[in-house]
């Protein structure tokens, strides 16, 4: 019968090398960016990049996401992103990538210049104050007009009824004196 020691110390041996084979081996691994939205209508910066951020998916299979490269790229007209997942540069040596073609994904962008637009139209003569506030600062005073230093004047934004155009439009009236700044600077 053998030496039992021999045995354990041949085990270990025999583990080490194995062990330190698979230190030489590639983990293979499936990295992927998928996005659950093909097409974005955006507002602004900020809604872009928050869509975005809720349409895309990464998945780093069996890498740590500190290994993964995330790049976001835009075309010059921002009517096209592409997503793309990578290996770090230096763990490019540690995985290999079983399947490349879901490592980007294209959504196409459309800026949407109506949407949370506000929109103010004159509908007739009277109450054109209570219009303008209830459309652009409900419960506060957008209008910025010197009406406290002339009251004989009249109120200086109206509505009228255009013949050209066939609608109530706003008219300004603005005149150099007496001129003061929202009647808080008279100069």
């Amino acid at each position: 019968m053998k030496n039992p020691i021999h045995l354990i110390l041949r085990l270990i041996l025999s583990l080490n090398l194995i062990s330190c084979a698979d230190d030489d081996e590639l983990i293979t691994t499936d990295i992927s960016v998928t996005a659950a939205e093909t097409f974005i209508s955006w507002v602004d910066q900020v809604d872009l990049v928050q869509k975005l951020d809720q349409t895309l998916v990464y998945n780093f299979g069996r890498a740590l996401e500190s290994e993964i490269e995330k790049e976001l790229l835009f075309n010059t007209d921002t009517t096209l992103a592409v997503a793309r997942v990578s290996f770090k540069v230096a763990f490019q040596d540690k995985y290999y990538d079983s399947d490349f073609s879901n490592n980007f994904v294209n959504i196409i962008l459309e800026q949407d210049l109506n949407l949370g637009a506000i929109e103010l139209r004159a509908d007739g003569p009277g109450d054109t104050y209570e219009l303008i506030t209830s459309v652009l600062e409900p419960g506060a005073n957008p209008i910025e007009t010197p009406d406290c230093n002339h009251a004989e004047f009249g109120d200086h934004i109206d509505e009228v009824f255009d013949n050209e155009l066939n609608i109530n439009v706003f008219q300004f009236y603005i005149h150099v004196e007496p001129d003061n700044d929202r009647c808080i600077i008279f100069d």
